[in-house]
């Protein structure tokens, strides 16, 4: 008896729930008891507390819940679930979906997901048990129903705006078809709000109820790292206007501080023109010269002007020690705005860290690393 496991699934830059990893053949293929089951709409085992909170959240019809329930969803801690779901170092899964087969025949599956009571990941665990269904719904699709719908979300995809999800829905295209299939039958109906095609909103009413309350939860379970990332992108604008402010200011005092220079090295020499002229002035008084009064009278209008550009020029240099001031004041701030921002980088990573995996012990067999950008 072999036991598949499914792989991380790309979403968005911050979070991922799972990927199927298994042959497509596989997960199609169903034991015939649980096909019986699902034809016969037989009630499977009692669901857990959780499981129905998340079923009634996410608004699962009685198809989708009868199938969410026979998977047996499991609530598992962060060590627990990264033991089980074999996570690999640095990825970021919330869920996985776990089947046993033998041969090409499915004996059972199974949902895990991670048990996040974290408020600022609210609406993960909704979304990720919304996620998880619609891979196990379409595993139950024939072939051709697979090949229909796929025509349809193809087009459907067309519609999607946001960048995030749009990395994430192509860099599963370059993969595996028919991984890239199961993905963005998952990724659309539970985050794509409006699909553009009545019979593709139809299939997913199968499933969902309201599906919009699925789309809104996929959105809360983000808000986090939105929040962080459009802070961090208001700061980074902040810090860039400061820093053109600063730079002209820098480069204003240092043109202020070379013209006061000029300005102190002018009064220095005038200054030492004036103590010429009253050591003239001096002499010429002692000597009983006739240009003491004209040479006293020079020095004293030279000493009144002196000290006028003198007084001017302190008034100045007391305004540009100001203009410093506020620099400094500046720089404080700007430095401030740059705590701010590692500050919401560390929170980011932190956040991250929390839902991060851990590296794989030698004897298991890694699961595919997630390919969504950090």
């Amino acid at each position: 008896m072999g036991r598949y496991q499914s792989q991380p699934t790309q979403r968005r830059p911050w979070l991922s729930w799972t990927i199927i990893a298994l042959p497509l053949a596989m997960l199609t293929l169903l034991s015939s008891r649980e096909f019986i089951g699902d034809q016969l709409n037989l009630v499977p085992e009692p669901p857990s507390a959780e499981a129905e909170r998340l079923a009634q959240a996410t608004t699962m019809t009685p198809r989708a819940q009868r199938l969410f329930y026979r998977h047996r969803p499991d609530f598992a801690s962060r060590e627990t679930f990264l033991d089980k779901c074999n996570v690999p170092k640095d990825a970021i899964v919330l869920g996985c979906y776990l089947e046993k087969s033998q041969g090409d025949r499915i004996l059972s599956g199974k949902i895990i997901i991670q048990d996040i009571r974290d408020p600022q990941f609210s609406g993960t665990m909704e979304v990720t048990a919304a996620h998880e269904m619609l891979h196990a719904a379409y595993a139950r699709l024939s072939p051709q129903q697979q090949e229909a719908l796929f025509q349809q979300l193809k087009i459907a995809k067309l519609r999607v705006t946001d960048e995030k999800l749009l990395q994430v829905l192509d860099e599963y295209k370059g993969q595996e078809e028919k991984r890239y299939r199961h993905e963005l039958h998952s990724h659309l109906g539970t985050e794509l709000k409006d699909l553009g095609n009545p019979e593709l909103e139809a299939h997913y009413q199968q499933y969902f109820s309201d599906r919009q309350r699925v789309i809104a939860f996929a959105e809360q379970s983000v808000r986090v790292f939105n929040d962080f990332e459009q802070r961090a992108e208001a700061l980074a604008a902040e810090i860039e206007q400061f820093e053109q402010q600063l730079t002209a200011s820098q480069a204003e005092l240092e043109a202020e501080e070379a013209r006061l220079s000029r300005v102190s090295a002018d009064l220095e020499q005038r200054k030492a023109a004036l103590e010429n002229t009253r050591t003239a002035a001096e002499s010429a008084l002692t000597q009983g010269n006739g240009q003491a009064e004209r040479l006293i009278n020079q020095f004293e209008q030279g000493k009144i002007d002196f000290n006028r550009q003198v007084d001017d020029y302190n008034a100045q240099v007391q305004a540009n020690v100001q203009r410093i001031d506020r620099f400094n004041q500046s720089v404080q701030d700007y430095q401030q705005k740059i705590d701010a921002y590692n500050q919401i980088a560390q929170n980011s990573r932190k956040a991250l860290e929390s839902l991060k995996g851990a590296t794989p012990a030698a004897n298991e067999s890694p699961v595919e690393p997630d390919l969504a950008p950090q």
